[in-house]
C-alpha cells in the first residue's frame, strides 16, 4: 500500500520539469548558399570571400566578412541581404544585433572603424529607410568585441590595445556621439556584456565590472589576475534584480593548464562566491 510520502514524492517528481536536452539544429546550408565563394575588389582583383564573425537572435542572423559587406538573414522571410561599409577593404572583425522597436546591427572593423545600421521597420509611423553611422578615429586599433545597452539607445565597442568607446546612438536625429568609457593598458577587450547598469569587461588578464552609474567604481571578478593570459570571457546571469545584486560568471584558469579552465560565479560585492565548475586537473 502506497504511503502519503510515497505519493508526495511522486507528486514532487511529477512536478520537477524536464531537464532541458541539448539538440543539434539543421545544417545552415541553405544561408550559406547565398553568400558567394569569391568577391570582387576593384575592375580587375578578385579574392576570397572569408566569413570572419557572427551574430544572430530570433529574428535575423549576420556575418561579417573581409571585404565590406555584411551578410544579413532574415530568418522569417528566408531572404538575404547585404550592408555594405564605406570601404571594400575593411575586414569586419566584430559584429552585434539590438532587437528592440526596431532592429540595429553595429559592426566593427581591423582599423578600429565603428558602423552602425538602423534597420528599416515594418511597424507604422517608425523608420522606413536604412540608415548608416560612422564612428571613426576612437579607436586605434582592431575591434575585438561589441555589445548593446538594453534600450539600444548606447553600444560599447572594446579593442584589441584595451580601449573600450561609449556610442551614444539616436537616429531620428540622425546622429551618434562618441566618448572613450575606460582604458585597459597593455591588455586586449576580450568580450563585453551589458545589463544590471553595468558594464561587465573581460581582458586577456581579468575581469571586472564597471559601474558607470556609480561614479566610474571599477570592482575586479576574483582577488588576483589571470595567472594564464587567454581569450577567457564572462556574462552576468539574466535575472530580475536591482544593480547591487547582479552575479556574473567568469571563465579562468588554474593550476596554470588552460586545459584547466573552470568558471567563477561572482557577486558584484562578494568577489568570488563559488566554483560552479571545474576542469580537469
Amino acid at each position: 500500500m502506497a504511503t502519503s510520502n510515497d505519493k508526495s514524492t511522486a507528486e514532487g517528481e511529477s512536478n520537477t520539469p524536464p531537464i532541458p536536452v541539448p539538440r543539434e539544429h539543421k545544417a545552415l546550408d541553405y544561408l550559406l548558399s547565398q553568400i558567394p565563394k569569391k568577391a570582387q575588389k576593384g575592375m580587375l582583383v578578385q579574392c576570397d570571400l572569408d566569413l570572419l564573425c557572427v551574430d544572430a537572435d530570433s529574428e535575423y542572423i549576420v556575418l561579417g566578412s573581409n571585404v565590406g559587406t555584411l551578410f544579413l538573414y532574415s530568418r522569417k522571410r528566408e531572404v538575404m541581404e547585404r550592408l555594405k561599409t564605406n570601404s571594400h577593404n575593411d575586414l569586419i572583425t566584430a559584429v552585434r544585433l539590438h532587437h528592440g522597436l526596431e532592429h540595429q546591427v553595429v559592426a566593427g572593423t581591423s582599423k578600429g572603424i565603428v558602423y552602425i545600421f538602423q534597420l528599416p521597420s515594418s511597424l507604422p509611423g517608425q523608420n522606413k529607410r536604412l540608415q548608416m553611422f560612422v564612428v571613426k578615429d576612437m579607436h586605434k586599433h582592431k575591434i575585438t568585441c561589441c555589445v548593446w545597452s538594453l534600450n539600444g539607445m548606447k553600444v560599447f565597442t572594446g579593442d584589441d590595445s584595451g580601449v573600450v568607446v561609449s556610442t551614444e546612438f539616436d537616429a531620428y536625429q540622425g546622429q551618434c556621439k562618441s566618448s572613450v568609457t575606460l582604458v585597459e593598458r597593455d591588455s586586449q577587450i576580450i568580450q563585453l556584456h551589458h545589463a544590471h547598469k553595468a558594464l561587465l569587461v573581460s581582458t586577456n588578464h581579468r575581469s571586472f565590472i564597471f559601474r558607470p552609474d556609480a561614479d566610474d567604481h571599477i570592482i575586479q571578478v576574483g582577488q588576483k589576475e589571470r595567472k594564464i593570459v587567454g581569450d577567457f570571457g564572462a556574462c552576468f546571469i539574466p535575472a530580475m534584480c536591482k544593480p547591487d545584486d547582479a552575479s556574473a560568471v567568469c571563465v579562468k584558469t588554474r593550476n596554470e593548464s588552460v586545459e584547466g579552465g573552470h568558471g567563477w560565479k561572482s557577486h558584484q560585492y562578494i568577489f568570488v562566491q563559488r566554483t560552479p565548475s571545474k576542469g580537469p586537473s
